[in-house]
């Protein structure tokens, strides 16, 4: 068993990338980021690159998801838009609080849940969420957020968590809305202020096929461990480095479903342990779940790998999308 990669980059969301240019710490000190980390591995407040394209194709438990041949992207069972800016067409994401926890006088943790009325895959969502007094006065603000998204007709829930500011408790807090979110489709950036009732949007570039062809060099297995009394959807994720080059750092991103379709969550997982051609590496998974929520299906959707030296485009590190079949290098130390 290796170190998760929750300890890796639990702490935000990347743009562009799992290492993008751009990085907004959720919170307003450390002691809150510390406590992100620890019970969401999901919230902050940056976007990443789109990832739109949500289908799945099921196949049994604890077999390799392409026979160890590189990877496209389908789940194992479980055990247990347009290029419109006007308001209208844009938002097409309906936000409501589905669970709520204050069991923490000054910390608030639960789930938001996201519908997709639109009949386009949206991905790349964050959501700014307010929460209001009794006068509805916004006393704190968060951010939660999902890079791969909402598919098109179905749900998905995201995770919040905040340490209130000085002063604040749960009590003060009468509701939490959504003030604003983001998302992209494989074309357009889309940013929708529910309180101005107004859009952004421009377009955008979804990546390299050819790249993933090039890049797509890892297979993947699963052991599912099932959900833990603390909420954390446990799964063991093995992966194999069909390519030529050794790689000195995994990371991949996994999806949760329900028997519907619907998005329950996503999680992060990883290891900076050596994996040659040929080797295997065990990773765990942990993903915050609703309360009662039964995980029917699962699978990693994009992965990233770091090279010692980078590749003749001056590259050492990719990120693999396999739901969009894209891929995206960069250089870092």
């Amino acid at each position: 068993m290796v170190t998760v990669a929750g300890a890796l980059h639990i702490a935000y969301m990347v743009k562009d990338s799992f290492h993008g240019s751009s990085v907004t710490l959720v919170g307003r000190s450390w002691i809150k980021l510390k406590h992100l980390a620890k019970d969401t591995l999901l919230i902050a407040a940056t976007m990443c690159l789109a990832l739109s394209g949500c289908g799945t194709s099921p196949v049994k438990n604890n077999t390799s998801v392409n026979d160890n041949e590189p990877s496209s992207f389908e789940t194992v069972q479980s055990k247990g838009g347009g290029s419109s800016s006007s308001f209208e067409n844009a938002d097409v994401l309906e936000i409501s609080m589905a669970e709520r926890n204050d069991s923490d006088e000054d910390w608030i943790r639960g789930f938001i849940e996201l519908e997709n009325d639109s009949k386009t895959d949206i991905s790349s969502v964050q959501v700014k969420i307010a929460y209001k007094d009794k006068d509805g006065n916004v006393v704190d603000e968060s951010y939660s957020a999902s890079d791969f998204g909402v598919p098109a007709g179905k749900s998905a829930y995201l995770p919040f968590d905040i340490l209130l500011s000085d002063g604040q408790t749960g009590d003060s807090v009468e509701s939490i809305e959504a003030a604003s979110y983001e998302y992209t489709t494989d074309k357009f950036y889309y940013s929708i202020d529910l309180v101005e009732k107004t859009v952004e949007s421009h377009a955008r570039n979804a990546g390299d096929a050819k790249a993933f062809d090039r890049k797509n060099v890892l297979s993947f297995e699963y052991e599912e461990v099932g959900t833990q009394s603390s909420g954390e959807h446990v799964i063991e994720v093995e992966a194999e480095n069909n390519g030529e080059e050794p790689l000195i750092q995994v990371e991949a991103q996994i999806a949760l479903f329900d028997e519907d379709g619907n998005v329950l969550g996503k999680g992060y997982t990883g290891t900076e342990e050596l994996l040659v051609p040929g080797g295997k590496v065990t990773m765990t998974s942990l993903t915050p779940v609703p309360s009662g929520a039964e995980v029917a299906s699962y699978g990693v959707f994009s992965y990233a790998t770091k090279t010692a030296e980078p590749d003749g485009d001056g590259f050492n590190y990719y990120t693999v999308y396999l739901n969009t079949e894209v891929a995206n290098g960069s250089m870092i130390d």
